[in-house]
């Protein structure tokens, strides 16, 4: 028997007992050794053949030669053998579903079996899971599932909005942020142009240039929101991806913080001018003061001087 597929038939008609020969050849190469890897691909089939034919002539003679010897010296190189059969336990059905739940088949119609994991059907995969001959996530649409399952879960429970449009700027997907920031539901704006919901010009830049917009500060005035955006084009499926960061929260404290500011440089600066209109009464009340106190002395002087002179 050659091929893998044939050896595999003739091992289950051998197990329901469909076979009555007692000796088997099996070949994994289909053809046999005639297309085995050590035949050059480039020969013909006669001359693979002949090269065959060639090697046990050549392999008789000098086993032929070495039984003579083996005989003249009195070795006995005769051969028995016993069957040894492994009769492993075989599943219950409760087993088996079990084992199937636990990557996903929770139904015969989620049963692909792709073959993808080595084994014929999914339950042959779950019968060598329970002999320990076989993991569980040896199942490539299971780690595909799980793969997605994962990647939708951080994308839903993300703080910041994700939208993702297409080439038509149609809304493919978008997240429970982005729902939550927009007052929209992901049923209604599906498949819808991004323009219904927010205005899509970045959109459209980004898709026209096929580049990406890193950190634009937008406001949403009807939605009271203020966000940091970062758009990007993604080539291989011609899509824009936007991540929406709500900076509403620090906008307003930013903007509380140059209020304050503000008023603290006005303050500042009315202190400065009282300061200023007091040191200017100040040096104007002392020239004053000043201007008759030397009126005053002089008038003294010439009193005093007018005195000694008479």
């Amino acid at each position: 028997m050659d091929g893998i597929e044939n050896c595999m038939e003739l091992l289950d008609a051998l197990d329901m007992g469909n076979v009555s020969g007692r000796i088997f050849e099996m070949m994994a190469c289909r053809g046999g050794c005639i297309n085995g890897p050590s035949m050059p691909s480039d020969s013909s089939l006669y001359e693979r053949r002949e090269r065959l034919l060639s090697f046990i002539e050549n392999n008789q003679q000098q086993q032929g030669y070495e039984n003579i010897k083996a005989s003249a010296a009195g070795i006995d190189l005769s051969r028995s053998f016993e069957p040894k059969a492994f009769n492993a336990p075989r599943p219950t059905e409760s087993e088996i579903r079990e084992i199937l739940t636990s990557i996903g088949k929770t139904t015969p119609e989620k049963e692909l079996n792709c073959g993808a994991c080595g084994y014929p059907s999914c339950r042959k995969k779950a019968e060598a899971v329970y002999h320990g001959m076989a993991e569980p996530d040896m199942c490539i649409p299971y780690m595909r599932s799980r793969a997605e399952s994962l990647a939708n879960l951080i994308i839903d429970h993300t703080l910041n909005g994700i939208i993702l449009v297409d080439s038509n700027l149609n809304i493919k997907e978008i997240n429970k942020a982005a729902e939550k920031m927009f007052d929209v539901e992901k049923e209604q704006v599906q498949g819808k142009p991004l323009s219904t919901v927010i205005d899509d010009r970045d959109f459209a830049w980004v898709l026209a240039n096929k580049t990406n917009l890193q950190d634009k500060k937008v406001n949403y005035p009807r939605n009271s929101l203020t966000t940091l955006q970062t758009i990007c084009y993604i080539e291989e499926e011609d899509m824009v991806l936007a991540i929406i960061q709500d900076i509403t929260e620090q906008e307003k404290q930013r903007m509380e913080l140059e209020r304050v500011r503000e008023e603290t440089l006005e303050k500042a600066q009315e202190v400065i001018n009282r300061q200023m209109r007091v040191a200017q009464e100040i040096a104007g009340l002392l020239g004053e003061t000043t201007a008759e106190s030397k009126m005053l002395l002089l008038k003294l002087i010439e009193l005093v001087k007018g005195r000694e002179e008479k």
